[in-house]
């Protein structure tokens, strides 16, 4: 287990890292950050922004990748007294107004005076800037944040740190908004004692020991990758970063990297393990690479597919990975970040379920075996320390195992509501407990989830998830290495489909993949009102960590949607 500590806000967290053997690794730059070196650091940069006017009530943005000037800026902010929040941004910047035009609705939320901004963050915090001013509005300081903290300049003793805004367990440290954010972004605040004790039991259920090594890809603006690295740090164990970019280019090189380095925790959404299977199924069968030391392949972020579950095992498990090694969580940034996570040994569970009980309020029936109408779940976990879970009915009480319901939490490590957004904080608490909006039920203890309240639609007396269709066409020959995305069109009690297809402009073959993928979607769930719409690879637009923007599909491709056929 690791070092317990008495961290009381994370500045408490930043001074006790001068003792720290860990450091934290830049994989394709060969650069690393030691521990010992980050308070120092931060307080060099934080003295710099409390120069400019950076403290306590300020929402301080980041547009820097995956780096040392990363940590370095996000502690500095804290150390100030200041909230920070790290905003979305591509390993590689084509356009850098058009990803400032999706940054700008949180830098207008937040209220941000000033952002910091390296690399590829540089030119997208300069759109940001022009874009404001062209509206009247406007950015106090766009800081470079490679001239906050160089590296190996000399800085004032860690111990010494001044602490002019002392910030308080209460108050705010982090603002998280979804990677979806819209016109109109929700701003999770969450405070210095959600995000320490966030980290605690994280370290807490994982049982992470001083020998752990972290290797992980996921950006560092998500809470999967934030809430990693930071637990890593209070841990004092070490981390190896890789740029997502590595991901979609050199899966292979994440594996060789866990085998070379012995490797013990990852973590990523579903499609990551995805591409690392099939990256390691191209490997060659001479190449050695011995993974038995993984341990935690922590899955998050979008729904855990049985199916990769099962190709984990079945891939990896020749490589000296333990089935158990694939680890299914549930989690939400209204949480810091993990809701349920399983107990460390034990292989994933997954349950056939009857799609037809799948009523809210009701009880779930649970069968042997996955004939058509049938739906398979894989098991998340159980509530980690610090979380209360609870399954509510359609009238707000608690209902038993096996029975589908709300999922609401409540605990120290969630928020306190939404920044600047009143009416939002209202809609999402009743009596103390947030409201997910997610569908799921226990069993023995660990939780299932079934899909999104706003997405179930009962399609000709069947309750149908988006999720269930996708994960049938996926599979549909002719469809783009899997990629479709579901959504759900109450008011036609239908189910929408969007296709990537290679042969997306061939009139007769594009009409053939429609046909396959109503027939399969019939045959395995036996429901008929789906419309398909087939489009070009790569045209489905996905968020920064890679997952899709269902809500966008939705906008952009209803209309030619709505013009086609609904089967009769």
């Amino acid at each position: 287990m690791e070092p317990e500590h008495d961290f009381a806000t994370v500045p408490d967290l930043v001074a006790s890292l001068h003792c720290s053997s860990g450091r934290v690794v830049f994989c394709e730059t060969g650069g690393e950050l030691a521990h010992v070196d980050i308070p120092a650091a931060a307080e060099r940069g934080a003295a710099r922004l409390r120069s400019v006017g950076v403290g306590k009530g300020d929402v301080v943005g980041l547009l820097v990748p995956t780096s040392a000037e990363f940590i370095c800026a996000f502690f500095a902010v804290l150390l100030t007294g200041a909230a920070v929040a790290a905003l979305p941004i591509p390993p590689v910047v084509m356009d850098p107004v058009d990803v400032a035009a999706r940054v700008v609705p949180s830098v207008r939320k937040a209220r941000m005076r000033f952002l910091l901004v390296h690399g590829v963050g540089e030119p997208v915090g300069q759109a940001v800037s022009a874009r404001l001013n062209g509206h009247g509005e406007s950015v106090e300081g766009l800081l470079c944040s490679d001239l906050l903290a160089p590296l190996g300049a000399p800085v004032p003793n860690a111990a010494g740190m001044i602490l002019a805004d002392v910030p308080q367990p209460e108050d705010i440290a982090l603002i998280q908004f979804s990677s979806g954010s819209t016109s109109d972004p929700k701003g999770v605040m969450l405070s210095h004692r959600a995000v320490l004790a966030a980290l605690s039991s994280t370290n807490a259920r994982v049982q992470t020991v001083p020998s752990d090594v972290v290797v992980g890809w996921v950006p560092l603006f998500h809470d999967l990758g934030l809430i990693t690295l930071l637990s890593s740090l209070a841990a004092g164990i070490e981390a190896r970063l890789f740029s997502p970019i590595s991901l979609v280019r050199a899966p292979e090189d994440i594996l060789r990297d866990i085998a070379r380095s012995r490797g013990t925790i990852t973590g990523g959404p579903n499609f990551a393990f995805d591409r690392m299977l099939s990256a390691a199924e191209r490997l060659a069968p001479e190449e050695e690479l011995d993974l038995s030391c993984w341990r935690i392949a922590l899955n998050g972020g979008e729904t855990v597919r049985p199916e990769t579950v099962r190709r984990f095992r079945r891939i990896l498990g020749p490589r000296g990975v333990s089935s158990a090694t694939m680890y299914p969580g549930y989690g939400l940034a209204e949480a810091t970040l993990g809701v349920t996570l399983p107990l460390p040994g034990v292989d994933p569970r997954v349950l056939t379920i009857d799609r037809r009980s799948l009523a809210p309020g009701s009880p779930v029936e649970i069968v042997e075996d996955a004939t058509p109408g049938m739906t398979e779940l894989v098991g998340l976990g159980v509530p980690v320390p610090e979380i209360e879970l609870f399954v509510l009915g359609p009238d707000g009480t608690a209902l038993p195992e096996r029975h589908l319901g709300e999922l609401c939490i409540r605990g120290t490590t969630v928020t306190s509501g939404y920044l600047h957004d009143p009416e939002a904080t209202e809609r999402a608490f009743t009596g103390g407990l947030l409201h997910t909006g997610d569908l799921g039920f226990i069993d023995n203890r660990e939780l299932f989830i079934a899909g999104r309240v706003q997405e179930m639609i009962i399609v000709r007396g069947r309750n149908i998830f988006p999720y269930d269709v996708e994960n049938v066409v996926r599979d549909v020959i002719g469809v783009y290495h899997g990629h479709c995305v579901a959504v759900a069109r109450p008011e036609a009690e239908e189910i929408n489909v969007v296709v990537e297809s290679a042969s997306y402009d061939d009139a007769d073959s594009a009409a053939g993949l429609i046909d396959a993928v109503r027939a399969a979607v019939a045959a395995r769930l036996d429901v008929h009102a789906i419309v398909v719409e087939i489009v070009a690879p790569l045209a489905l637009p996905r968020t920064t960590s890679g997952k899709w923007k269902r809500n966008q599909v939705r906008a952009q491709l209803a209309p030619q949607i709505a013009r086609l056929e609904t089967p009769a």
